[in-house]
């Protein structure tokens, strides 16, 4: 990667990778075997016809997301951006070759612009639900000669759906931009080969969820701080604040950046915090079908599972939207609906202080705290609130413990 162009330094030592943090973003840095998951429902949901945009447009049917790993030792840097107001979840990835990266973050930006100047705020007449945009990349091809990703988006408004994708094919070495037709890019989608070779992964041994609380909540001041959308790069310097702290917490994690980051969602669970599900990519849930809402949850379930041995109770559905069919499908899958009572807004003011004071201000007994692991300042906030909320006489849980024993299917805002 060239300097000057990520906001964290990637260190390859000994298969080792280290990420010092150089700037407060919600920026994302991945190398071998890191890269971010198919946006799709889920891995598991059949593959849909996608609008193609050319040049090198996917075509047909979409093509299922090949296995991180085939990117070998080429460094990316991932970028996420999350909104309520419009609700927009988006996330694409950056090379360090200045053509391609001017090229994707090009698209990305128009897709937002297009999307925010069509379905300006909530109240779009004529739009019975808020507009959703989710766009999100997968890789479709991979050699020494030819990389491609794809880059898909889906925009739900009112009782439509609309799915288009594009790829991006590059020559790894140059940085040139490869059509999809070139030999090179036919060769590395029909037989992917590595570009490096990378070490295989281990299934971990079964985690236990954090016990039971000695604490009675019903008795004193309990409080269930709650993370959402990771893990990503600041989750590792969160775990280091709660330790410090000797504070466990509950963790909703979306199933592509558990594929995206294994270790650091192992380190979670080794921390004794609590994992919950929040989807596979981050989308309205009301709005799929049965049987995507279920490859959401299952699918989610099952990663968290292979990579950091536990089992989840909790699902929190992204946007807190929820309906009975959601909640059926979480009963189906053993699951709680964890949602929240104090939302920091720090997805929104990307402010350090502001997230601190909301934190502070609003939390009551019983309460379960939002935050988002993705952004720095939100990170940064927590020994604060942490400090804040122990002078207040709070004693810190997870959700399971600040809910005693959630019953699968049913939804919770807090305690009482």
């Amino acid at each position: 990667m060239r300097a000057g162009l990520l906001s964290f330094v990637v260190i390859l030592l000994s298969g080792v990778l280290v990420a010092c943090s150089t700037s407060a973003t919600d920026t994302v840095v991945l190398a071998a075997g890191t890269a971010s998951a198919a946006p799709q429902a889920s891995p598991s949901v059949a593959p849909s016809t996608v609008a193609s945009t050319a040049p090198g447009a996917v075509t047909g049917q979409s093509t299922e997301g090949l296995d991180p790993q085939l990117l070998g030792g080429l460094a990316v840097e991932v970028r996420t951006r999350s909104t309520f107001k419009p609700r927009t979840h988006v996330t694409w990835p950056l090379f360090g070759l200045a053509t391609v990266d001017h090229a994707i973050s090009g698209h990305v930006q128009r897709s937002r612009h297009d999307f925010r100047k069509s379905y300006a705020g909530t109240g779009k007449k004529g739009v019975a639900q808020g507009p959703e945009l989710n766009l999100g990349w997968r890789l479709v091809g991979a050699s020494p000669n030819a990389v491609g990703i794809a880059i898909d988006t889906v925009i739900f408004a009112g009782g439509t759906t609309t799915e288009s994708s594009r790829s991006f094919w590059f020559d790894p070495a140059t940085g040139h931009l490869l059509p999809a037709t070139s030999t090179e890019a036919q060769a590395a989608a029909a037989s992917p080969t590595l570009v490096a070779p990378t070490s295989p992964s281990t299934t971990p041994p079964r985690v236990r969820q954090p016990r039971r609380s000695q604490v009675n909540c019903a008795k004193v001041k309990c409080v269930a701080l709650t993370f959402d959308d990771g893990p990503g790069p600041d989750t590792e310097r969160l775990l280091s604040y709660l330790r410090k702290g000797k504070v466990r917490a509950t963790f909703f994690m979306l199933g592509q950046q558990v594929k995206a980051y294994p270790k650091v969602a192992k380190d979670v669970a080794r921390a004794g915090h609590e994992i919950g599900v929040h989807t596979w990519d981050h989308q309205d849930l009301t709005r799929l079908s049965k049987a995507d809402v279920a490859a959401e949850l299952g699918d989610t379930v099952r990663i968290i599972g292979k990579d950091t041995g536990v089992t989840p109770t909790l699902l929190r559905p992204p946007y807190g939207a929820t309906n009975a069919r959601v909640e059926a499908a979480a009963a189906r899958a053993h699951l709680a609906v964890a949602l929240w009572d104090v939302d920091t807004l720090d997805w929104k003011t990307r402010s350090t202080q502001a997230t601190i004071a909301s934190a502070l201000h609003d939390t009551r007994r019983g309460s379960i705290v939002l935050i988002h692991d993705i952004h720095a300042t939100s990170v940064a906030a927590v020994p604060a609130i942490i400090r804040g909320l122990r002078h207040r006489g709070y004693r810190f849980v997870t959700v399971s413990q600040l809910l005693g024993h959630p019953k699968p299917g049913k939804k919770y805002f807090r305690r009482g």
